[in-house]
């Protein structure tokens, strides 16, 4: 519901409840000897409305089989009243906070029109109240049977069709028609024990009935509970099979959010991964950009969490003695959790509701056993995309290695539709530098020279460590002549800058040398194969930049035309 609904609704309710009161001033007599009488009543009222079961969303409340005996012996305004007091004490033991205080009124309006118009049959039917069960069968019990059906249709289609077309909730009305049977063949019976016994032994139905009702209202709740936690349970179990069925840390991040979310029916999920005492926010593209924006660098609770290892929830804003004046003032309940592995805490979820006391204890504590399913989770993806990554990776330069470069050079030939070449590169003298320097110094080069690689070639390219001193470089979308000008942009490059290395052959003496490295390039063709292509490269960086004084590019077409020309 919009807020301007809601406050037609409240403005309705409020004048409803004046009216109410002024009719319960004029008619319902004061000071008589039924007085103590119907105060047990209510308070019976109150007893059994607040031991409300939730069923799948829904608030089953079980007061009314004590309005239909107040109903019959006190008539339709006392039933009224004492309603309204039954359906404020449901609502708050179901849980209704702040901002679901709507249902209030919307549940006020709903059962006074279904007692309206339950009332209505039972007259209609020659029903009496204040008779009891005193008339023949006609006389009462066929207009009470009556009141009790027209009262279940009525109350259930009213609350079917606000969810339905106020809430757009789905809703089945057979299931829930059924249930309400179900619940109905209880109350029907026990309001006419209640009328009976009432009337035959006075107060002492009250209090024997009241005992029985909250021992069996005990019972359900507590069965009703359990049923609610082994469904969480369940939940939680499900969801942990998916998350470690993840085999990516950006799917599994994005599944992790997705869950808290639906699972706490939560307003905003939060992220973070602490690195070097910072909370780096993970699940940024979950969230619009200004909260986003909002949220980069974490925020006063998740960094409280993250500093403490405690946990913190906020109920109520007003009440929490953390504050973060950059939040936002819709939110109003938090729930903050370590992401424990070990003894470390890796992050932090911070999960925000706009409604007070919105998070339930049940809830917190299977969301700590989530928290720790995906603190696992993603110790393993880690650890799977290092591995990964270790398997296609050369150790010194973080270049891909020999073996990857050929399944990418393999997959391109043979599915690419579009032009693309390879340079073959060897580094001109680097025995020399081994000889001179030492093998460490020789390493430092190779580090240098994959990072001029990585800065220089296009951000498409594939760029592995073929062997030593040689490197393969794939162009995808570049002819001969574009991957000739990226050559040249290297050469040049490594020709004119020098190199910074530590000798390990003089002593720890420091030294700028200079690298230069042979190119060779080939465009793919046609018919080519992987290992085609890299001969073709091979054979230009030989005979056309190595054999020819190194510190050259040529291309395989150049090669291949001076050799026709020699012809």
């Amino acid at each position: 519901m919009n807020l301007k609904q809601k406050q037609w609704l409240w403005g309705l309710y409020l004048g409803y409840l004046v009216v109410l009161f002024a009719l319960s001033v004029v008619l319902i007599p004061r000071g008589d000897l039924t007085a103590i009488e119907k105060i047990s009543f209510l308070l019976l009222m109150i007893l059994t409305a607040s031991m409300p079961i939730i069923y799948r969303g829904h608030v089953l409340t079980l007061f009314q089989w004590v309005s239909l005996a107040v109903f019959l012996k006190y008539g339709l305004l006392v039933e009224i009243v004492m309603t309204q007091f039954a359906i404020i004490t449901a609502l708050y033991s179901a849980g209704v906070r702040y901002g679901s205080l709507y249902r209030i009124p919307v549940n006020t309006f709903i059962f006074l029109i279904t007692s309206l118009v339950s009332a209505a049959v039972f007259y209609f039917l020659g029903g009496e109240v204040g008779r009891g069960l005193a008339l023949t069968f006609q006389q009462q019990l066929v207009p009470i049977f009556a009141y009790a059906v027209t009262f279940l249709v009525v109350n259930h289609t009213l609350i079917h069709l606000f969810r339905v077309l106020v809430l757009k909730a789905n809703s089945s009305f057979l299931k829930g028609i059924m249930r309400e049977v179900a619940i109905s063949s209880i109350m029907l019976p026990l309001g006419l024990m209640l009328l009976y016994l009432s009337e035959a032994v006075g107060l002492v139905a009250v209090f024997i009935l009241g005992s029985f009702f909250a021992g069996i209202g005990m019972f359900l709740q507590m069965y009703h509970k359990s049923q609610y936690t082994n469904r969480m349970l369940k939940d939680v179990t499900e969801y942990g099979h998916e998350l470690n069925a993840c085999n990516t840390r950006e799917k599994l991040i994005h599944l992790f959010a997705v869950q808290v979310e639906q699972f706490l029916e939560a307003d905003t999920v939060v992220l973070y991964e602490g690195k070097q005492q910072e909370l780096n926010l993970l699940n940024g593209s979950l969230l619009d950009a200004e909260w986003s924006n909002h949220f980069q660098n974490g925020d006063l609770y998740s960094k409280n969490v993250y500093e403490t290892g405690s946990p913190y929830t906020m109920l109520r804003r007003e009440d929490g003695d953390l504050r973060d004046i950059r939040l936002p003032e819709i939110y109003q309940s938090v729930v903050s959790l370590p992401i424990r592995q070990k003894e470390d805490t890796y992050g932090v979820i911070t999960v925000f509701s706009k409604n007070m006391y919105h998070f339930k204890k049940q809830r917190i504590h299977m969301l700590e056993i989530l928290v720790n399913i995906f603190a696992v989770a993603i110790k393993n993806v880690d650890l799977l995309e290092t591995t990964k990554q270790e398997s296609v990776r050369d150790p010194l330069t973080g270049l891909y290695n020999f073996r990857y470069m050929m399944e990418a050079l393999k997959k391109t030939v043979n599915e690419a539709d579009f032009p693309f070449s390879i340079i073959l590169l060897d580094l001109d003298h680097f025995k020399k530098i081994n000889d001179t320097y030492g093998h460490q110094s020789g390493n430092d080069v190779l580090e240098a020279v994959a990072d001029r690689m990585r800065k220089i070639c296009p951000d498409n390219s594939v760029i592995s460590r073929y062997g030593g001193e040689e490197f393969v470089i794939l162009l995808p979308h570049h002819g001969e002549e574009d991957a000739r000008q990226v050559g040249i942009l290297l050469q040049q490059d490594f020709s004119s800058r020098s190199i910074l290395i530590r000798s390990d052959l003089l002593v720890g003496e420091t030294v700028d040398i200079k690298v230069t490295a042979s190119f060779g390039i080939a465009e793919a063709g046609k018919k080519d194969h992987a290992m085609d292509l890299i001969r073709k490269a091979d054979r230009a960086m030989y005979n056309g930049a190595k054999s020819k004084g190194r510190n050259r590019v040529a291309t395989y077409s150049d090669i291949k035309q001076e050799h026709s020309l020699s012809l």
